[in-house]
Parts: structure tokens; sequence; C-alpha cells
């Protein structure tokens, strides 16, 4: 039997901090905030350039900010669990769109998705160039 949508959805968001995690502790605490490339991300500022530089990323303690990451995300997980049908049919706007909680969620999960594939390769690119 497969998993409700919305039970798959809060379990790959669930899981997204642990990945942080275990990015940040594969590479040296001293490469965190190394960028390959003027464009490229860091894993201390992986949210794209313009909102790392906005909320501090790069001189933010990685570290500490995967932790405040992980709280928000639980809190968001034990929201989104005791959520009914009827309110993921519910409406907002979001970046000037009519979306449905049910939507926004799944764009969180592509959000993260995104950004799953961007860490684990920076990660990769950290560890093979010797940073230890």
């Amino acid at each position: 039997m497969q998993a409700h949508p919305l039970q798959s959805a809060i379990e790959m968001l669930a899981a997204m901090p642990a990945f942080v995690e275990g990015a940040l502790a594969r590479v040296p605490r001293s490469r965190w905030s190394h960028k390959p490339a003027p464009e490229a991300f860091s894993l201390a500022g992986f949210d794209g350039a313009t909102v790392a530089r906005e909320r501090g990323y790069l001189e933010q303690d990685a570290k500490r900010a995967a932790q405040e990451f992980a709280a928000a995300r639980r809190e968001l997980v034990a929201l989104l669990g005791a959520t009914t049908p009827a309110d993921l049919a519910r409406t907002a706007t979001f970046m000037d769109e009519r979306v449905t909680l049910e939507r926004l969620v799944g764009t969180m999960v592509e959000h993260d998705g995104e950004h799953r594939e961007e860490i684990a390769a920076l990660a990769r690119e950290l560890e093979e160039a010797g940073w230890k």
C-alpha cells in the first residue's frame, strides 16, 4: 500500500534537517563557507546568493543555523501532521499566485529536493578536493 501523499511529503520535509547535518558532518567546519565559484553557494549559505547576503548566511555559524532549521522544521511537520483535508484545500496567495496549502507543501518538497542536490554536489566536491 502506498503512503498517503501528505504523509510522504511530511516524511520528506522531516528528513531534510538530518540531510543538512550529514552534509555538515562530512565537510570540515573550515570549509563550510567555501564557494567553489563566485556564483556558487556554500554549505553555510545554500539558499541563493541574494537571500544568503540579505540574511547573512555566510556570517552565521552553519551548525547553529542547521539546528535552528531543524527546530523550525519539527514545528512545521507537527502542524502539517494535524491538518485535515479541509485545511489542505484552503487557499492563500504565495508569490502573487493563489495556492492551496497542499500545493504549498508540494512546493516545499520540491524546493528541498533542489537543495538536496546542490548540497550533495557541494559536499562531494569539497570531500574530493581533500579539504580534510
